[in-house]
């Protein structure tokens, strides 16, 4: 996964910095899976939905 990498070369580490597509309840029916959820500070996440395609050259 390129956005993994991405990640990954910014000094974040898996399940330190950062999880991979988390299943989280907004409410009682309401669930949503971001592909990556970045932990900051003050107990606060960025959560990022990535999309996209890749053609053959």
């Amino acid at each position: 996964m390129v956005l993994e990498r991405v990640l990954e070369n910014s000094g974040l580490r898996l399940g330190e910095e950062y999880l991979r597509e988390e299943t989280l309840q907004k409410r009682q029916w309401e669930k949503y899976r971001p592909d990556v959820i970045v932990n900051l500070p003050a107990n606060k996440a960025s959560y990022h939905r990535c999309k996209s395609t890749i053609d053959k050259l």
